[in-house]
């Protein structure tokens, strides 16, 4: 069995190669959480345009056929940075 360890966007990942009787598919998938829309195009462009394509619903696929979708974070009220401040504030 082949097993790789590699970094994608700061988070460790290893892989492992299963043979031939285990074919790739879009079970697995990675999901960028984007601050702006400006790096949610940055991902898209750098990962279509390294010979990837284009897929439906805003995912994309890379040049070895992984799903992927870049998107803006949507954290919950509560995990803003001023209601986590104000919780913190509370907690004293």
């Amino acid at each position: 069995m082949l097993t790789v360890e590699f970094t994608i966007a700061g988070v460790s990942c290893l892989g492992h190669n299963g043979g031939p009787m285990f074919k790739h598919n879009e079970a697995f998938s990675f999901q960028i959480a984007t601050d702006d829309q400006e790096e949610t195009d940055r991902y898209w462009n750098a990962i279509v345009g390294n010979g990837g394509q284009e897929s439906a619903c805003g995912w994309c696929r890379d040049k070895w056929g992984v799903s992927c979708k870049s998107r803006r974070a949507c954290r919950p009220r509560r995990w803003r940075p001023a209601a986590l401040k104000q919780s913190a504030h509370s907690m004293r």
